[in-house]
């Protein structure tokens, strides 16, 4: 008996929907894609692989250039006066085929109202159907930039204040007690490198002198909570030379975490302060 082609009944008809479910699937697909491409906060370019010139931008990236859709289409990256200070299309073409992307972690731009501006721009390699396409990414980092360069103000700033202070001032976390911050004057009043301080917290106690140790260790701990410590004590120093020192600690929160700031005054003798409610005097 020979082969022969057996006809089922409503074959076409599955395989015409199949075709149709998935024209509907690569539509909304298609569809979401261009909704996150228009109401992206980043800027996107795309551009074709082949001559790197753009084939579409979405709107952020016009609002943010001020340049009209029809002004950067068809043109290289290279041609639009904002990237002028890029490399060479040619050169980012020849290090997208290489590498996959490009990418410029802080790249400063003018835009069309001559406004300066600074972005981080990265580049990829997709396929998108039968063509290879090119991605730009364009977010803008100028505030960034400016709140990290006046926090780095501020900490300058800390920091030499810090190193002109005759008294220590230390930061530490609450719920480990890990210390964030030294300032010098410790090594000159502790006797101690910041360093050991800064690998382990408990040299604090053991450089304490002994008759007062298990006392300030027990109201660092009752005060852990609460804050407002407010204490004197001795230390040794690696050479024996004892020191009297008055600490205040008072607690500092912050939305992401919790620690504790110390101010601590060496003393030529103890205050004098009457002895506390808990017993515990000041040493004599």
């Amino acid at each position: 008996m020979k082969n022969q082609d057996v006809y089922e009944p409503g074959h076409h008809t599955r395989i015409e929907q199949a075709e149709t479910r998935s024209e509907q699937t690569i539509r909304a697909s298609e569809l979401s894609y261009r909704r996150l491409f228009e109401a992206a906060k980043d800027g996107i370019l795309i551009l074709d692989a082949g001559t790197g010139r753009i084939s579409d931008v979405n709107p952020f990236l016009i609002a943010l250039l001020g340049f009209s859709h029809r002004e950067m289409i068809g043109k290289t990256i290279g041609e639009l006066s904002p990237f002028k200070d890029m490399e060479s299309n040619q050169a980012m073409l020849e290090r997208l085929q290489k590498d996959g992307y490009v990418r410029y972690a802080d790249l400063p731009l003018e835009t069309k109202a001559g406004r300066k501006i600074a972005v981080e721009f990265v580049s990829n390699v997709y396929q998108a159907g039968d063509r290879n396409v090119i991605q730009c990414n364009v977010r803008e980092i100028t505030e960034r930039k400016r709140a990290e360069a006046t926090l780095r103000e501020s900490e300058e700033q800390f920091r030499e204040l810090m190193a002109h202070l005759q008294q220590v001032f230390w930061i530490k976390n609450a719920a480990d007690t890990a210390v964030h911050y030294i300032s010098p004057a410790y090594e000159k009043i502790w006797g101690y490198t910041r360093q050991s301080l800064y690998d382990n917290s408990h040299t604090f106690l053991d450089s304490i002198h002994p008759e007062d140790r298990e006392r300030v260790a027990g109201e660092m701990v009752r005060k852990h909570e609460t804050g407002g410590y407010d204490d004197e004590y001795r230390i040794l120093q690696p050479d024996g030379q004892l020191r009297w020192i008055w600490a205040r600690t008072i607690r500092c929160e912050t939305s992401r975490a919790r620690s504790s700031a110390t101010r601590a005054l060496p003393r030529t003798s103890p205050s004098g302060r009457q002895p506390r409610k808990n017993g515990h005097g000041w040493p004599q």
